[in-house]
């Protein structure tokens, strides 16, 4: 199993431990593509994995000078950032990549501070910074551990509210009241959702009492709208999102086919 060294930024690693965690790496993640920014006052040892021997993916390099473009539209997720950080201008950066990676929120960076002129608690606290605000910035696998390098989040969201918001369109979603008089949802889009929520052990949440004049309509561009301004966080309907460039607005388009609804 592979060991994280102990490096500081005079602290270079051998080859041997540069194999070890590009190895590591490998193992643990599907990366096909390596981006790669590039400080402009100093050098990372991280861009070593750029080196001949890594050729196995494509790289795609930026710096402070260069445009950012939106990557989702070209890129799929399997994608491993290595940010080379200067001790001033880091909030610059982390905006730009930000939307560089808006919709691939899952990709993992690998960020390496380079400097000589701060102490070992300075470069402590300065990386205490640019994790909180890759955090602020929805960057949330931008960290490091010993064993896992990027654990996955989904695997467990301790209570956390997934907002969600049915689309009354029936079968696939319905509203009732019970003898009692409570709302209750149903349909299969629902269960589904409910299932989803359950599996990650999130608490699901509507964003508001779903009536006739207030629901999720049947449409992706409604939908993506509600995502975008955080109503919601995950939709409880069926859509079929058409083929054009839109498509690259969903995380993980899913197509089903061969559906026969039969009701009594």
């Amino acid at each position: 199993m592979w060991k994280e060294p102990e490096i500081n930024a005079n602290n270079w690693p051998s080859a041997d431990q540069l194999s070890g965690l590009w190895v590591h790496l490998m193992g643990e993640l599907s990366i096909r593509t390596l981006l790669y920014y590039q400080a402009a006052k100093c050098r990372c040892w991280i861009e070593q994995l750029l080196s001949e021997n890594n050729m196995t993916t494509s790289t795609l390099v930026f710096d402070k000078d260069s445009g950012a473009p939106y990557l989702k539209s070209q890129h799929n997720v399997e994608m491993l950032g290595l940010i080379c950080l200067e001790a001033d201008g880091f909030e610059i950066v982390l905006s730009t990549l930000s939307v560089m990676l808006n919709q691939m929120r899952e990709v993992p960076l690998l960020i390496q501070i380079c400097t000589k002129d701060l102490t070992q608690p300075e470069i402590e606290g300065l990386a205490t910074q640019i994790l909180r605000r890759c955090q602020e910035l929805l960057m949330p696998n931008a960290y490091r551990s010993n064993l896992t390098l990027y654990p996955t989040q989904l695997d467990n969201l301790y209570g956390h509210v997934l907002r969600t918001q049915p689309d009354l369109a029936q079968p696939y979603t319905f509203m009732y009241r019970d003898g009692k008089g409570k709302l209750v949802i149903s349909g299969v889009a629902w269960h589904l959702v409910k299932e989803f929520a359950r599996q990650l052990n999130a608490s699901l949440q509507l964003s508001f009492e779903p009536t006739a004049s207030k629901s999720v309509v049947k449409s992706y561009y409604t939908i993506i709208q509600h995502a975008r301004n955080r109503t919601i966080d995950i939709s409880s309907s069926f859509i079929s999102p058409h083929y054009d460039r839109n498509l690259q607005l969903f995380s993980y388009p899913v197509f089903t086919s061969s559906w026969c609804i039969m009701l009594p």
